[in-house]
């Protein structure tokens, strides 16, 4: 199938597991340009070995300095799409969360995002084309047991990126949430 992506420029978040990883392997099958970003640097160099076309940034995608790398990896280039897209944070009941585990959520889950769409945003706005994908879960149409702080914390990113949509729909770039339920993971196993 020729998607047309050929040599074009795509950021894939949570790019060596799970989605991010076969997201990663499809766009550079397509003939994409791919700026992958992890946690785990080792990893990232392995998926770098797959084509030249892939560029990496490791880090943790809640850090300042990992969003500058991005940005700075990107440079003067057209990115013409991302896929949002990372862990969630640990299971728990909802009897036992402390509010250091809320704000650690807000951080892991939303923050990153909103900061990350906030600065590839207005580029996208001003070449009046680009795409924005995130990956959250299952848990934005019903809750999954003992995972109230991704199920409450992907919620928040459903409102945000439903609120964006509307108010920059005639700019040319779409923002699309992708609900995955359960599938065979690294996370899930």
């Amino acid at each position: 199938m020729d998607l047309h992506i050929e040599n074009k420029l795509f950021l894939v978040g949570g790019a060596t597991s799970g989605l991010g990883k076969a997201i990663t392997e499809q766009l550079i099958a397509e003939g994409a340009k791919v700026i992958a970003t992890a946690r785990t640097k080792a990893k990232l160099q392995e998926l770098q070995q797959l084509s030249d076309q892939i560029e990496i940034v490791a880090g943790d995608l809640s850090e300042a300095s990992v969003l500058e790398a991005i940005l700075s990896k990107i440079g003067d280039r057209i990115l013409t799409g991302a896929v949002i897209n990372s862990g969630g944070p640990p299971a728990m009941p909802v009897l036992e969360t402390k509010l250091s585990d809320w704000d650690a959520a807000y951080k892991t889950v939303v923050r990153w995002k909103i900061a990350l769409t906030q600065a590839l945003l207005p580029k996208m706005m001003e070449q009046g084309y680009g795409r924005l994908l995130y990956i959250e879960s299952v848990s934005t149409k019903q809750p999954v047991e003992n995972l109230v702080l991704s199920n409450a914390m992907r919620l928040a990113v459903t409102g945000y990126v439903k609120t964006l949509s509307q108010e920059i729909g005639a700019s040319g770039v779409t923002l699309n949430i992708l609900g995955p339920g359960y599938h065979a993971t690294p996370r899930m196993e």
